[in-house]
């Protein structure tokens, strides 16, 4: 498992097979950040929507991808 920064993720994706992600549908400010799939080389295996219910509530998810094959 890679838990980041930024420059860990970066040197970690080539040799990923499996990503763990939680994806929030909103911007935060932050300092490091997950780079932008190839989604041509990633298939999504599975999907888990929520909802953040505070006061700003917000959608995220928990998705998981195999590298594809190729």
């Amino acid at each position: 498992f890679c838990i980041g920064g930024g420059a860990l993720y970066r040197e970690a994706l080539p040799r990923a097979t499996t990503l763990h992600l939680t994806e929030i549908a909103r911007a935060f400010p932050g300092d490091a950040y997950f780079p932008a799939l190839d989604r041509s080389e990633w298939r999504e295996t599975a999907r888990e929507r929520r909802t953040h219910t505070g006061p700003d509530g917000f959608e995220y998810a928990f998705a998981t991808y195999e590298r594809a094959a190729g």
